[in-house]
């Protein structure tokens, strides 16, 4: 009840009632597995404004890389045993921390001054995409023969993706870009069923939806 009570109390601000909100949405595949769940696969930033989402921008990791370029970095705190991985130099290794609101604030700090403010951070992984999908159906993508659905997502963005695009590496990251905007429109503009919300709920519970 008191957890009710407090999400209630920050709904507004939360939803862009009180002014528009930003958030970035980072997409971890634990294909590659790093300490918070995986790789950054893709991103998106999504803004909200009287309670409706809208992806304003969608992107992938290596963008990031490019537009921070040789800018210094802030030291960040449990990253130093993950040395080898060069977190602070690659945008795709800042999930080496365990600690996911570590990996938020490094996010929020680091997009700032290279893209917008952000409010906070939403973490989804493939088995997310895959609620989302349960309750808006399924959606294609560009560069795929087949339609994502809620049973095959997972597997072709964990697995099936790094065989087709074995020797193009740009195409694989533009393909899981594609996806996640794909998905994500699909699900936010859907008539959303009661019954189904619940899928949500199942993806919280099993640690693929963080939010910071």
């Amino acid at each position: 009840a008191g957890l009710l009570a407090t999400f209630a109390a920050q709904a507004n601000d939360l939803f862009g009632v009180n002014g528009v909100r930003r958030y970035f949405l980072l997409v971890q595949n634990p294909a590659e597995a790093r300490a918070s769940g995986g790789i950054l696969g893709a991103y998106a930033e999504i803004t909200v404004a009287e309670g409706k989402l809208n992806l304003t921008k969608v992107g992938r990791d290596t963008e990031l890389n490019n537009l921070s370029g040789n800018r210094p970095r802030a030291n960040v705190p449990g990253f130093e045993r993950q040395v080898q991985l060069q977190p602070t130099r690659y945008w795709q290794n800042f999930t080496s921390s365990p600690d996911f609101p570590t990996v938020a604030k490094v996010i929020e700090g680091e997009y700032e001054p290279i893209a917008n403010k952000i409010d906070g951070v939403i973490s989804v992984d493939p088995s997310a995409l895959a609620a989302l999908l349960r309750i808006s159906g399924p959606v294609r993508a560009e560069h795929w023969p087949a339609p994502l659905t809620a049973d095959n997502v997972v597997e072709i963005l964990e697995h099936e993706q790094y065989v087709r695009f074995e020797k193009d590496f740009a195409l694989r990251e533009l393909f899981m870009a594609e996806a996640t905007g794909a998905i994500w429109k699909h699900a936010t503009s859907a008539s959303l069923e009661l019954d189904k919300i619940d899928e949500l709920g199942k993806a919280v519970e099993g640690g693929h939806i963080f939010v910071h």
